[in-house]
């Protein structure tokens, strides 16, 4: 990643409505204090920061290493696909928009496996078709639609406890703005609208987590079980 994108990346992971809503959608889900999470491709750790759980980070740079250590996460500088632990080492693994980084998706979904005891929480970015400049500054290998995530998982011993398509609401303007948008930034939106765009977004997640499935949106989220 470009190094002024990551410091403009870093800044919006704490304020814009997709990031927030993000960690919102954690904390419903990771509530118990001796809980084992570990969270690969961390960044910043800053989804960690605000869920219940005995927290590690691994992330193969370590610009989040310090600021995570603060808040008491433990962070280890390593490879997301070459996780250095036993079997069933955390009841927990988060990987969010990690896989479309990995050239072999299939060697890390196995990997995570063998590391989790209990669960796997992945989202993945939507649809080849919505390709865009975002994608290859991100250094994306390839999105997915359900159907392929859900092959992927079935290659596996593990089993899909919930799955649905997120963003689906503001989802036309996720189009628009990943075909327009060229520049190497972030955008920025006015507070108000980025807190009314935090709150559908925080609703679907509460839909998801009652089993509503979305048919559409700019990304898959899903939480697999051993």
């Amino acid at each position: 990643m470009d190094p002024e994108y990551q410091k403009e990346y870093l800044k919006m992971e704490k304020k814009h409505w997709w990031f927030k809503s993000r960690q919102f959608w954690l904390k419903t889900l990771c509530t118990n204090p001796k809980e084992t999470i570990i969270e690969v491709g961390a960044g910043s750790a800053i989804n960690l920061k605000g869920i219940q759980g005995k927290k590690t980070a691994i992330d193969i740079n370590d610009y989040g290493k310090e600021e995570a250590e603060k808040q008491g996460i433990t962070y280890i500088i390593g490879d997301a696909k070459k996780l250095p632990f036993k079997d069933n080492s955390f009841d927990t693994i988060i990987a969010l928009d990690i896989l479309e980084h990995i050239e072999d998706d299939m060697a890390a979904i196995k990997e995570w496996e063998r590391v989790a005891k209990k669960r796997i929480i992945l989202s993945v970015p939507a649809y080849q078709w919505l390709w865009s400049h975002h994608d290859e500054i991100n250094h994306h290998k390839r999105r997915y639609t359900q159907k392929q995530l859900r092959e992927l998982i079935k290659k596996t011993n593990l089993k899909i406890k919930k799955i649905s398509y997120w963003n689906c609401t503001l989802f036309p303007l996720a189009i628009i703005k990943r075909k327009l948008c060229k520049e190497n930034k972030i955008t920025t939106i006015p507070q108000i609208l980025n807190d009314m765009f935090q709150k559908i977004a925080e609703r679907e997640f509460k839909n998801i987590n009652k089993n509503k499935r979305y048919p559409f949106g700019s990304s898959i989220v899903t939480i697999i079980e051993k």
